[in-house]
């Protein structure tokens, strides 16, 4: 084995070693607990154990050292937030199968991609318009990351240039999904279930689509001025023809199954019924149609689902074991005390803090967004700490394994890791300020703070 592997192993062991000797307040079962919880943590980060095993081995560990009843460390596969995200997935395969998101992109990219700098709005554009026809980020990306690729090699334009405009994809791809509910399926409907929290597609736009508006249109411009030289001077020849897009029968069909999925989900206020059932109203009328077949049922993402198994548990655990309360209590002496904008960067801070740490956006939630929740009960409504905590992890990030979405882009050397440092570094104070300039002041108006 080598030394790399081995690491993955011995520093576990090591970590486990000395948190067990240190005289620290912990009883026995809550430093087993730790441990099992860091260890797979670290596997995550490293990409040293494989996901999904690792999920594994930190659900065994918190049924064995908790104390926490099982189903509360198995609450998400028996939960409506599991079945509205195994129906994204099945509504996703379904659309992805017509190939109608393909050439609906590719057709508004011939029309309208006719500059470096448009290009770059369209990827946030279409990141929008994509949302209502998959409902989940990855295959979006995927699809629009290929589409974008396609497109600019037919192109004479510098690896820079094309670069530039990629990476624009994959950063829509964190930002635009905080506008709508339905934007991310894991990450917004998780932000709420952390912090105990509840909003109607309805509710989630009022409060947060203008301002989302504003801030993609912000972190776009951003984006302009970090590649403004690989931006500036580049000479297209002309486009191939444009694509003509062909509305066959499928088509149709997926694109009215899901105009009356979408429609559902945006008055779920007025029929009171639960998004999780309309998800699954819309996959049964795929099976119906033929839009999806059940051997598609393969396609789904399981280790992801393992994965969000572990995730959701963390929150639960941490409360049963009583580790929440000694952090929270560890905490308490740097909460500002007067209820004023202090309290908000005191959220932003100690969310950034633990993402930059421990990379994932779901671990980072299930740890932070409980405890603020229960320190600042009375101070700030769990809502309002679900969305910060949320938007605080979405949009900034340095390094690929802060963020899925911008990892794929990596993955598929579209850009570049340095690339992705020079937006990062930019957008650690910017983050602070779009919250604190565009969402704070609409939030005061709309009566959330």
């Amino acid at each position: 084995m080598k030394l790399k592997h081995k690491n993955h192993i011995i520093l576990p062991i090591l970590f486990a070693a000395i948190v067990l000797i240190l005289p620290i307040p912990l009883s026995l079962r809550q430093k087993a607990v730790v441990i099992t919880m860091m260890t797979t943590i670290y596997w995550w980060a490293t990409g040293g154990v494989n996901m999904t095993f690792a999920a594994i081995f930190m659900l065994v560990g918190f049924l064995a050292f908790s104390g926490a009843h099982p189903l509360a460390v198995l609450n998400f596969p028996l939960s409506l937030t599991f079945v509205l995200i195994l129906s994204s997935f099945l509504l996703a395969i379904g659309i992805t199968n017509t190939k109608a998101a393909e050439q609906l992109a590719e057709l508004i990219l011939q029309r309208y991609g006719t500059s470096t700098y448009r290009l770059m709005a369209l990827s946030f554009i279409l990141g929008a318009i994509l949302i209502f026809l998959i409902p989940h980020p990855f295959p979006r990306l995927i699809i629009l990351g290929s589409i974008y690729n396609v497109f600019l090699s037919q192109y004479e334009i510098k690896e820079a240039t094309k670069s530039a405009i990629m990476i624009s994809v994959f950063i829509a791809g964190t930002s635009v999904p905080t506008i709508f509910i339905n934007g991310d399926f894991i990450l917004n409907y998780s932000a709420l279930e952390f912090a105990g929290a509840s909003a109607s597609f309805t509710e989630w736009a009022w409060q947060m689509t203008i301002p989302g508006i504003l801030a993609c249109s912000i972190i776009c411009l951003v984006l302009i001025f970090i590649f403004r030289k690989d931006l500036a001077n580049v000479k297209w020849n002309k486009a191939s023809d444009n694509v003509k897009m062909k509305l066959n029968k499928e088509r149709k069909l997926a694109f009215l199954i899901m105009g009356v999925v979408v429609v559902l989900w945006a008055s779920e206020a007025i029929h009171n019924i639960h998004s999780a059932y309309i998800g699954l109203l819309g996959v049964l009328a795929m099976l119906a149609t033929k839009l999806i077949r059940p051997s598609d049922i393969r396609k789904i993402n399981y280790p992801i689902l393992i994965y969000l198994t572990a995730i959701f548990s963390i929150g639960r655990v941490l409360t049963a074991s009583g580790i929440n309360q000694i952090l929270q209590d560890s905490l308490a002496g740097f909460i500002p005390q007067a209820n004023g904008l202090g309290i908000y960067f005191f959220i932003i801070l100690v969310v950034m803090a633990v993402h930059m740490v421990l990379g994932s956006c779901l671990t980072t939630m299930s740890i932070t967004s409980p405890l603020l929740v229960s320190m600042l009960a009375g101070v700030v409504s769990p809502l309002a700490i679900a969305l910060i905590s949320y938007l605080t992890v979405s949009i900034h990030y340095i390094l690929p394994y802060h963020h899925l979405s911008v990892l794929i882009g990596v993955g598929e050397e579209y850009y570049s890791e340095a690339q992705l440092r020079r937006y990062g570094i930019l957008m650690t104070p910017l983050t602070f300020l779009i919250i604190f300039l565009l969402y704070l002041p609409w939030w005061n108006l709309t009566g959330l703070i």
